[in-house]
């Protein structure tokens, strides 16, 4: 669903000129090469992405004191 959004920003920044649809389509441009990259990454390394969703959400959950 990202990347759907993503292009369709980009598409629509690409269809017309004005300047605030240009930034647009530079947003989705951005959105669209972050997602790839972790996309990469997570492929690349799942153990250490799959460890660190698990720390994270441990320290989100904790108890505090």
């Amino acid at each position: 669903m990202p990347t759907l959004f993503a292009q369709s920003m980009v598409e629509y920044g690409g269809a017309a000129s004005s300047g605030a649809v240009r930034a647009i389509d530079v947003i989705g441009g951005q959105l669209n090469r972050v997602f790839y990259a972790v996309n990469t990454s997570v492929a690349d390394h799942p153990f250490l992405w799959g460890a660190a969703v698990c720390v994270t959400g441990w320290l989100l959950m904790r108890p505090r004191r």
